[in-house]
């Protein structure tokens, strides 16, 4: 499969957020990114079907500034 520099980039990035949302260590948080973000322990495929799909993407990026910004308030 053929992986362009964008979704290298995307794919980074999300692993980066899903790093970040664990750090915060807030069972809340992370409940709703597994819900609704990035699955819980997941995989290369789950972070290349996030990463290669816009819409998808978008609504991650979404969810992860607001839960950032929920957390912080």
């Amino acid at each position: 499969m053929f992986i362009n520099s964008l979704q290298r980039t995307r794919k980074h990035l999300l692993k980066e957020m899903d790093i970040y949302i664990w750090k915060l260590g807030d069972e809340d948080l992370r409940l709703q990114w597994n819900e609704k973000g990035v699955p819980d322990k997941p995989t290369e495929e789950d972070y290349n079907s996030i990463a290669w799909n816009d819409a998808i993407w978008r609504e991650t990026c979404t969810l992860f500034g607001k839960l950032v910004n929920d957390y912080e308030q």
